[in-house]
């Protein structure tokens, strides 16, 4: 889910929430169409100026006017925007969570592209895939409603303090078959098995297939636990003899993919780091030497 808050230049959270704990929807009101939620100032600066906040700072008769710690200027009679900014996600005070598995159970909500649509833009020889991230106007149909539990205004249901926005996967026991340091999600965001040929193309991957006529992939088409899975610190993207179905079942096989079946050394170390021939497969490689 992506955070959308436009936040003070200056503002911390964390800060805040040590000095005064305040629930989320004492400072922040959701617009009234995109359900996003709004920065503080909307009702007369609350509550940013009651007395037991800044008040006093914020009154035109202090000595040292609080309102340039927002405003590149302001006077009695008025004021220039506040300054606010998008955060990058690296930098936002808040992560989020959501409980994939409920969710799925759903009707309506069983696949992963009824919140994560993917949509291919071609521009000329470049190639695109845009990942829908929701947002609270996709959530507001189910928690939008009046009683509805959790409700779009219970931000603590969702938003956690101090977590990272996209949480990776757990390490499980086979850390060093993790493919992080090479694998790269938009490189796989297209299905090569719906591509057509280059003229005159060779080799394997997308060196010998057209990427504008491949489909989008769908997350599930890997992500096949993620209904088992609570959040995304739970999912164990491949459980035994997985990778017979995924990867080098459905395309790195030699045929799309790799020069060989996908159970050689060469082609291990294409995705994998510190493996050697003396390395045990993992439990998801079955058959594989």
């Amino acid at each position: 889910m992506k955070l959308l808050l436009l936040l003070a230049l200056k503002y911390s959270h964390a800060q805040h929430d040590a000095i005064q704990k305040l629930p989320c929807e004492s400072c922040h009101q959701l617009a009234p169409r995109s359900y996003e939620a709004l920065p503080p100032g909307a009702d007369a600066h609350k509550p940013c100026s009651n007395s037991g906040c800044h008040g006093p700072r914020m009154s035109v008769n202090a000595k040292k006017p609080f309102c340039d710690e927002c405003h590149e200027s302001a006077q009695p009679w008025g004021a220039s925007p506040p300054r606010l900014l998008h955060r990058d996600d690296s930098q936002r005070d808040f992560g989020w969570r959501i409980n994939h598995r409920r969710h799925l159970e759903v009707p309506g909500l069983s696949s992963c592209d009824t919140c994560h649509q993917l949509s291919k833009l071609v521009n000329g020889d470049e190639v695109k895939v845009l990942v829908h991230r929701p947002g609270h106007v996709d959530c507001a149909p189910c928690h939008g409603k009046q009683g509805s539990s959790p409700n779009l205004a219970q931000c603590a249901s969702c938003h956690v303090a101090g977590k990272v926005t996209h949480p990776a996967p757990h390490a499980g026991a086979q850390g060093k078959w993790r493919v992080y340091e090479k694998f790269s999600h938009d490189e796989h965001r297209l299905d090569v098995r719906t591509a057509r040929l280059k003229p005159g193309g060779a080799g394997r991957g997308w060196s010998r297939w057209d990427r504008k006529t491949a489909e989008t992939l769908s997350c599930g088409t890997c992500h096949a636990t993620v209904a088992r899975a609570e959040s995304v610190e739970d999912i164990d993207l491949l459980g035994p003899c997985a990778m017979n179905k995924t990867c080098m079942g459905q395309c790195h096989n030699g045929k799309f993919a790799f020069q060989g079946s996908g159970t050689n050394l060469r082609d291990c170390l294409l995705c994998h780091t510190g493996v050697d021939e003396n390395t045990p497969a993992p439990p998801s490689h079955c058959g594989a030497n």
